[in-house]
């Protein structure tokens, strides 16, 4: 037959039943043993570190602090769960919201232990590392883009070019910082010193939690960190990781350190957070 798609649906309505792709495969696992079965839980930090809530598509992702609270919540309060894997592929963010995931996952240890193990996909730079920074065993691929402990921050000026092209701006302000990143104008001194105190700050706290979770000193910090990127293997020879391997490893090293010697099912957290759902989410392609 040649018809609308429409038509074709009408056809088949008595003899189907109509679901939409994105629905179908988020169609969960029957479990066919009897009684209870330990599970691994993957929870998957993807993209840019965002505050609040992140998002998936089918070109790009974002992990925010809250999703990633959230999985970590329900991975160490599921009874099931008896080890879990932090799979990173992600190059950093808002600083604020890497260390509210490092603090998520912290203090869900000290409620709840359960032995946990970091995965590291392509990339786990910046804030991606900073989250790993918890004194967890974490394995990273040989060429893994791993660490860029640095902090950057600034701010777009468009005083200049407002200049050139004649257009003026008029500002009301209760502060005196409340315009401080208005595009209209540069930083005043005061303004850069803050920033540079800042900056300071939040760098001083990275490389404090790299000192603590990886057992590094203080004099052999300056070597590895100010931004610089190691490979895996590199990063290996640094401390900054453990073992060199990829996630089949990671949650082969979970189970073990979970006492799992039996069948276990591997949860993925957030359960709706895969490149391919991403893709049919975006559209109204319908299944038969």
């Amino acid at each position: 037959e040649i018809m609308y798609s429409d038509e074709a649906i009408d056809s088949l309505q008595k003899k189907i039943t109509e679901i939409s792709f994105a629905d179908y495969i988020d169609e969960e696992e029957s479990i066919t043993y009897w009684g209870t079965v330990p599970a691994v839980a993957v929870i998957n930090a993807t993209g840019s570190i965002v505050s609040g809530k992140g998002g998936g598509s089918a070109m790009s992702d974002s992990t925010g602090d809250y999703d990633y609270r959230d999985s970590i919540s329900a991975a160490f309060t599921d009874p099931d769960v008896k080890a879990v894997v932090i799979r990173i592929d992600s190059g950093g963010g808002s600083a604020a919201a890497s260390d509210f995931m490092w603090n998520a996952l912290y203090s869900a240890k000290k409620k709840n232990p359960k032995p946990v193990v970091f995965s590291f996909g392509n990339t786990a730079a910046s804030g991606g590392y900073y989250i790993a920074c918890t004194g967890d065993p974490i394995f990273a691929n040989r060429g893994t883009i791993t660490g860029s402990i640095g902090v950057v921050a600034g701010k777009v000026s468009a005083e200049e070019l407002y200049s050139k092209l004649g257009i003026s701006t008029e500002t009301i302000k209760m502060s005196e910082f409340a315009d401080i990143f208005s595009e209209s104008r540069s930083l005043t001194q005061k303004e850069k010193d803050l920033f540079q105190r800042d900056i300071n700050f939040i760098y001083d706290r990275f490389t404090g939690k790299v000192m603590e979770g990886r057992s590094i000193t203080e004099k052999e910090i300056a070597d590895i960190a100010e931004g610089k990127i190691h490979t895996g293997a590199a990063a290996k020879n640094n401390r900054l990781i453990n073992e060199t391997g990829g996630v089949i490893a990671a949650i082969e090293y979970a189970r073990t350190k979970g006492e799992i010697d039996t069948n276990f099912r591997i949860i993925n957290l957030p359960e709706n957070g895969s490149f391919i759902k991403g893709i049919f989410r975006e559209s109204e392609t319908v299944s038969i």
